[in-house]
């Protein structure tokens, strides 16, 4: 596994550019030379391919990403380690140490997928550029770099905050910034972006942000920091706009029904092209012992559509949750259906949360969260059943628990609900309140070694 450093990935003499031979193969360059971006970053072809390999290195925190989240949550376990899965156990069982593995992969593709946002965005800077083309790369950028940021904010906590692409000797030098000034970052970022990215492309750029997936996030933001009428505000723009639930939620994952209506932004990958396919999520070769836990099969009520997402169906000689189930190709021997990163139920959910917490019990906030469960096959909840604003939070939260399994929400769900201790001691996981945050990777510590610039977070 291949240990990227903080260093390393700021510092400007390693650059990541990227060319595209197809809309969902990306093929990395790694010019050696600063003088190499120069002569590079000067027409709009240039920026453009720079952009596809910002989009290509989200690619490579997919896995990690799912396992540090799903893993960590209350949906899925790990019995026992096996080979190759130690890592993945002690995450699981909040056993993990600064000298994870995984925990190091996601830390160095994040900040790998930061610095190529920060250099893109210095580029433009002094660029001669047709001004809605500037203005579409700054937006796409900026949308990188804070959803990658916010996934650090929600991670770790305190980190290391480059908006600017560092020399080597910066990089040693950068302090980490609080909480508070990430999330500020973040922000400004995606209400920037809102503004400057469009709100569809052509044929050739579908999985590029848009101002819808901007505006998704923003109000996903905004929660996280309780901003509740923000959130509202920036959530309710979506309704009307071309983002729709599908009728059917087994249509929304398909592998031959990709970038439908209701997905808002998702890491995209391709099974056929070398590199851009990828091993499935929670693929198995035997359903006798799956990783689900009892807890999340049961959380279904009688007649949930969506219990039967999680079921694993085969294809050809493995198994798949059929939320994930998509077929592996014969040449690379890997599947390819895009990962899934915010879609139009998560936006309804936000919603009913965020009307709930301005007016407790309003008919909006039920009409939200009821739409998504009526496409579920539910009867409509009322206050009958919902009496109280905490109900309405317990309502909500346990519907996010069924209609987004798997897709990178529980975790934080937990943690932004004020749940995550109870809900895993629950389970026979005796966590603590440190163990919300992960550790900062032992090998980054080192490096630096000065704790005035980065320390470890308490506990670890």
């Amino acid at each position: 596994m291949k240990k990227i450093s903080l260093l390393n990935i700021t510092s400007s003499i390693i650059l990541f550019l990227a060319v595209v031979s197809c809309k969902k193969d990306f093929l990395d360059l790694a010019p050696n030379s600063e003088a190499n971006s120069e002569n590079f970053f000067e027409v709009e072809a240039d920026f453009r391919s720079a952009l596809t390999g910002a989009y290509a290195r989200l690619q490579s925190y997919v896995t990690p990403y799912f396992e540090m989240v799903e893993y960590r949550s209350d949906n899925l376990t790990l019995e026992a380690p096996t080979a190759g899965t130690q890592d993945r156990y002690n995450i699981d069982h909040f056993s993990e140490t600064p000298a994870n593995e995984i925990v190091l992969e996601t830390w160095g593709a994040y900040y790998n997928a930061i610095a190529r946002a920060n250099l893109i965005l210095l580029k433009l800077e002094d660029a001669d550029l047709n001004a809605t083309a500037a203005e579409q790369f700054e937006g796409e950028a900026r949308f990188i770099r804070a959803f990658t940021y916010f996934n650090i904010l929600r991670f770790w906590g305190s980190a290391p905050l480059p908006l600017e692409p560092l020399s080597p000797e910066e990089a040693l030098a950068q302090a980490q910034a609080p909480p508070e000034a990430i999330l500020s970052a973040i922000a400004e970022d995606l209400e920037k972006a809102s503004f400057l990215l469009p709100p569809a492309y052509g044929e050739s750029e579908i999985g590029h942000a848009t101002s819808w997936a901007s505006k998704a996030l923003l109000g996903k933001v905004y929660l996280w920091n309780k901003n509740y009428q923000k959130a509202k505000e920036v959530l309710s723009e979506l309704q009307g706009s071309p983002h729709s639930l599908l009728p059917e939620i087994a249509d929304v994952f398909r592998s031959d029904n990709e970038w439908n209506n209701e997905i808002i932004f998702a890491i995209r990958f391709a099974r056929e092209v070398d590199g851009e396919g990828h091993n499935a999520w929670l693929l198995t070769y035997d359903t006798t012992n799956t990783p689900l836990t009892q807890n999340l099969k049961d959380a279904f009520e009688p007649g949930d559509k969506r219990r039967a997402m999680i079921g694993f169906a085969k294809d050809g000689f493995t198994y798949m949750p059929r939320k994930f189930l998509a077929p592996i190709s014969v040449t690379t021997n890997k599947t390819g259906n895009d990962y899934i990163v915010l879609r139009y139920a998560d936006v309804l959910l936000m919603l009913a949360e965020a009307e709930n917490e301005i007016t407790p019990l309003s008919p909006s906030a039920f009409d939200a969260l009821n739409t998504v469960r009526n496409r579920a096959g539910l009867a409509s909840l009322t206050t009958s059943e919902v009496g109280t604003q905490e109900d309405f939070r317990n309502a909500v939260l346990q519907e996010r628990r069924v209609e987004l399994p798997f897709e990178g929400h529980r975790w934080f769900d937990l943690l932004a609900a004020g749940r995550a201790e109870t809900t895993m001691n629950a389970q026979g996981l005796s966590i603590q309140t440190y163990q919300q945050l992960y550790p900062i990777p032992q090998s980054e510590i080192e490096k630096i070694n000065k704790p005035a610039v980065l320390s470890q977070n308490p506990g670890y």
